[in-house]
């Protein structure tokens, strides 16, 4: 190892775990007028991002310049270093997002010298080019550390900027961004909860976006990587795996069956959170079993990636949609063909645009941008069939007794015991006659019908149709409906009888155009026709199209009264003023409906529309707004979001196969990486019995010999309910307000925004209420360092709770304690 590494290790833990003792005189001599200047610590990756392309360089013989690179790199990390002590003095407090960026880009130093110093090591290779998230900067408030706060115009920024109290808890925030991201890398066995972590991230990343503008550099780096990993398990899901069933368990299945591109996906998806913690074993085997399924072939050419996408898209939104696009660019360029140059100047317009935008690799590109909305955007979830239990009560006589008494005919001579007997001797002729009565009482019965419904909802698509909506930002626009019409034509073609919500679309320009009611599956595939063969043009009117909207969910009110929610959905590039006054009045016209809103804006901000958001979140309704640059746009209509191997393989390679032949070709290895997983999980199991016996035998609590984190997962795993239900309580115990006192100190507000945070991802992320609980514990050890606060001050502060403490932890436990349905 480099001799500078160990120290500069040293130096990046001191950052926050002694600030006081940084060694910077010169600095702490100057700091009133540095920080009067806000002084700005300059980081930089670009030379480590240098080093792991050298790493690959090496691992495939080619690379040349290995030791000044890492000379670079180690010098690079080392400026970072110096910067952010030279910030920590002048702010006087740790820059925690900071430090922990520094400490990721330090193990990749570390690991990539490993990798270099042994170049044959293909393996140690594959461990230092870890997953791209590892080197995403720090996520920070635009201008936190290079504006003074009364230069901001932003009355939120304001406040951060001014109070380091509230930088410190919006650390917290988006410190939780990060924490759920490595959550998801260290999730190796359920797509489901990888999933259901990632959407999670992405939703408190929306949250904090739309609540105050973020440092652009660590947003769009997020973004990419969570539109990326949430479009791959679409691909992924829809090959064949299951979300909810361990991927060692589909490992051994798919090879039983023979299903060599079932275990292609597998392999991929097990190798996946195997790259992002370094974990070499896993590594070598699942390269090795990639290898001979592909059988010697590139798995990264340009073709193979262009025949996985295709195969990918038929897999997702039907065999036919390839079709679809086609024939309707196909169609598209027919009409506009026809404009000759007399017509109208718009129609020329028009006709140019259409030449361009429909011609060459055009259906691929929107293929593309429509398997990655999904992962880019949250529009408010699709409408799902829930699956609930009518509960028949059903009234039947019975002899033990209940609260009601009956008397009824005696029937046979069984029933003597409870009759009533006014005459011996007529008993036998009363039996037979009907007359003799006997006790019974009344037990109503329970018996369950378990149904599927569907509630009833309104989705509306607001889509820009003006003249600035051309190339990639038109295609992502038409890409995101032509997702949502996919999925609707599914749900109704699986669900005819139970679904009972409407899809309406609109496109506007200087006024709102017609709107379309989908509800049908052929009105379905006649709507993507429409909607990818026209080209539109024309100016921008933002707020008379969502009073429009506004007011066609106010007509679908009407007809069904029982309709359970509405969804706005408005994707613009438009800088178009938009009054929220007038656009509250016509929301309250709709009452208590939920009505979600999620705003995309395509190439350009729009902070009038991210203003209405975060009213609108402030409400207590779903609100997202998104913000997509053009350079990001550009790389989702080229395919480039996704740029790992391909996820199929090609199908001359899996024709003719057989359970057999696979079983000999990759079997030992499937069994190995089966048995790997299988092993570890036992070791757990075993360390965590003989840790706790060893604790007890020096008088320690179970507690105290491991992490609470460590300590309620291996709880949910063992399911031992009356033990992770007692831990469950201790952090987050049952709210009775004891103390009068305002919310005013420190910690009381960092415990707050801890469990906001909390509660946020419990309402995302699914799954058993162990599960839950153990995620709520493992998360609150992850944000206390960033909150500032230690395991006393967090129980000093949740045992005798203010009001609004007492009303965050409520809202924890009922996340955590909620019932799933299936």
């Amino acid at each position: 190892m480099s001799a500078k590494l160990p120290d500069l290790g040293k130096r990046i833990e001191r950052l926050t775990i002694d600030p006081g003792a940084i060694d910077a005189p010169v600095v702490r001599l100057v700091r009133p007028l540095l920080a009067k200047f806000g002084f700005v610590p300059k980081v930089e990756s670009k030379k480590i991002t240098a080093l792991l392309m050298e790493v690959r360089a090496v691992a495939s013989g080619q690379g040349a310049r290995t030791e000044e690179v890492l000379r670079d790199a180690t010098t690079e990390l080392e400026h970072n270093v110096t910067q952010v002590e030279r910030a920590t003095v002048v702010r006087g407090r740790p820059l925690l997002a900071h430090a922990s960026w520094l400490r990721r880009l330090y193990e990749i130093v570390v690991r990539a010298e490993r990798a270099l110093r042994a170049p044959e090591d293909r393996v140690a290779a594959a461990a230092a080019a870890l997953d791209p998230i590892r080197l995403l900067p720090p996520l920070a408030v635009k201008g936190v550390l290079d504006a003074e706060p009364e230069k901001s115009k932003d009355k939120t920024k304001q406040e951060v900027l001014g109070d380091p109290h509230g930088e410190r808890l919006m650390e917290v925030e988006l410190a939780a961004i990060d924490h759920l991201l490595d959550a998801a890398n260290d999730e190796a066995e359920l797509l489901g909860r990888r999933r259901r972590l990632l959407e999670a991230a992405r939703q408190m990343l929306l949250e904090s976006q739309a609540a105050v503008a973020l440092d652009q550099t660590g947003l769009e780096a997020r973004r990419k990587y969570l539109a990326r990993e949430i479009s791959r398990l679409d691909r992924l899901e829809a090959q064949g795996l299951s979300p909810d069933v361990a991927l060692t368990h589909q490992l051994r299945e798919a090879v039983s069956r023979g299903e060599r591109e079932r275990l292609h996906a597998a392999v991929l998806a097990i190798e996946a959170p195997a790259l992002a913690r370094g974990d070499e074993r896993l590594l070598r085997l699942s390269r090795e079993t990639l290898k001979r399924l592909w059988k010697e072939k590139d798995p990264r050419t340009a073709a193979a990636k262009a025949e996985s996408l295709d195969r990918s898209a038929k897999e997702v939104f039907g065999s036919d949609i390839s079709n679809v696009v086609k024939n309707a660019y196909a169609r598209g360029l027919r009409v506009y063909a026809h404009t000759d140059q007399h017509a109208a100047r718009e129609d020329r317009e028009a006709a140019n645009i259409a030449a361009e935008y429909f011609s060459g690799d055009a259906a691929q590109a929107t293929l593309a941008a429509a398997l990655a909305v999904d992962g880019c955007f949250e529009t408010g979830g699709a409408l799902t069939p829930l699956r609930i239990v009518e509960i028949e009560l059903r009234s039947r006589a019975v002899r033990h007794p209940t609260q009601d008494l009956l008397l009824l005919p005696a029937t046979d001579i069984a029933d003597l015991g409870d009759a009533l007997i006014t005459d011996p001797r007529s008993i036998v002729m009363d039996l037979a006659a009907g007359r003799l009565l006997a006790r019974r009482f009344v037990y109503d019965e329970k018996i369950k019908h378990p149904k599927t419904i569907m509630q009833s909802e309104v989705r509306v698509y607001v889509l820009d149709g003006s003249g600035s909506m051309t190339g990639p930002r038109a295609r992502v626009r038409d890409a995101l409906l032509l997702a949502e019409l996919s999925s609707l034509r599914a749900r109704l073609t699986e669900h005819a009888k139970l679904i009972s919500t409407a899809l309406y679309f609109r496109y506007f320009d200087e006024v709102p155009g017609p709107i379309t009611r989908v509800a049908t599956v052929r009105g379905a595939t006649e709507a993507m026709t429409e909607v990818l063969s026209t080209v539109r043009i024309g100016g921008t009117d933002i707020q008379t199209a969502l009073l429009a909207s506004l007011g066609t969910i106010r007509e679908a009110q009407k007809v069904d009264p029982e309709l359970a929610r509405a969804q706005i959905v408005c994707v613009t590039d438009g800088d178009a003023p938009v009054e929220g006054n007038v656009l509250n009045h016509a929301r309250e016209a709709l009452g208590k409906l939920p009505v979600g809103m999620s705003i995309i804006a395509l190439g350009q901000e729009n902070e009038a529309l991210r203003q209405i958001v975060s009213r609108q979140r402030a409400r207590g309704e779903r609100a997202f707004y998104h913000f997509v640059s053009d350079d990001m746009l550009k790389e989702i209509v080229a395919g480039g979001l996704d740029d790992g191997d391909a996820l199929h393989l090609p199908s001359v390679i899996t024709q003719g196969d057989s359970p057999q032949a696979l079983a000999a070709d990759v079997g030992a290895l499937v069994s190995e990486m089966a048995d790997l997983a299988r092993a570890r999980e036992v070791e757990a199991m075993e360390a965590l019995e003989t840790t706790q016996d060893a604790a007890r035998e020096v008088g320690l609590s179970p507690e105290q010999a491991f992490s609470e984190g460590e300590l309620a997962k291996a709880r949910a795993l063992y399911r031992d309910r009356a033990a992770l239900c007692t831990q469950f309580d201790r952090f987050f115990p049952e709210p009775r307000v004891t103390t009068d006192a305002a919310d005013l100190s420190e910690d009381r507000e960092a415990v707050i925004v801890a469990l906001a945070t909390i509660a946020e991802m419990l309402d995302v992320v699914s799954g058993s209420d162990l599960g839950r609980r153990a995620d709520a514990i493992d998360l609150l050890e992850r944000l206390m360092p960033d909150a500032r606060l230690s395991p006393a001050r967090w129980h000093s502060v949740v045992t005798a709770p203010t009001e609004r403490v007492a009303e965050a932890l409520k809202v924890v436990r009922a996340n955590a304690t909620r019932q799933t349905t299936t």
